[in-house]
């Protein structure tokens, strides 16, 4: 939006230009958790991160019932067009872990994390402390929800079978996610608004 008196808003390639990514080096402003797991990241790239999350990340289950052993997949997300991928690059060399593919017949690059032991180490850290403040927050909550189930059932690094009970709430937490999602109830919409915090990112 411009007018009379109002700045001209920056196209989305300028803003998205690595070299305007200069985040001030503000790491000790975060707590000692995320300084330990994400050392190369400042508030400043987290704040951007989220707010750029909000926009146009993905957070996916999958679910294989086919085969004789169950297979819950994982998946966390940023598309932008190809134009963008050293954006791509700078999320994945910062938060060091994912990472970059182009997507050919789409004329994109993606970034993806697909293993289950970055999602429990860092992404889900990420956005715990700094939460997502868009509908991608109950995206978020019911992935994280999943990911906390299978988590729980593994213990001492062997892999024990998913309860069908517990199935069932997967299956139901990915059936309320992204566009599945029909309806939003009045207390999500509440802690949805408690959560938003405007910042220049």
């Amino acid at each position: 939006m411009s007018g009379p008196g109002l700045p001209l808003i920056p196209c989305m390639h300028k803003l998205l230009n690595t070299s305007n990514l200069n985040f001030t080096d503000n790491t000790k402003d975060l707590s000692p958790r995320l300084k330990k797991i994400i050392p190369n990241a400042s508030k400043d790239f987290i704040n951007w991160l989220v707010g750029f999350t909000d926009a146009e990340g993905f957070f996916y289950i999958s679910l294989d019932t086919r085969r004789t052993s169950l297979n819950i997949g994982f998946k966390f997300s940023i598309e932008l067009h190809l134009d963008d991928i050293e954006v791509l690059h700078k999320i994945a060399q910062t938060l060091g872990v994912g990472g970059v593919k182009l997507v050919k017949n789409r004329n994109s690059a993606v970034f993806s994390v697909y293993k289950f032991e970055d999602f429990v180490r860092v992404i889900l850290p990420i956005f715990q402390e700094f939460p997502l403040q868009t509908t991608k927050g109950l995206d978020f909550t019911s992935f994280s929800e999943a990911v906390q189930i299978k988590l729980n059932t593994e213990s001492e690094g062997s892999r024990k079978r998913i309860s069908d009970s517990d199935l069932i709430k997967i299956q139901n937490l990915k059936a309320n996610m992204n566009s599945a999602r029909i309806t939003i109830d009045k207390k999500q919409i509440a802690d949805l608004t408690n959560k938003i915090s405007i910042n220049k990112w």
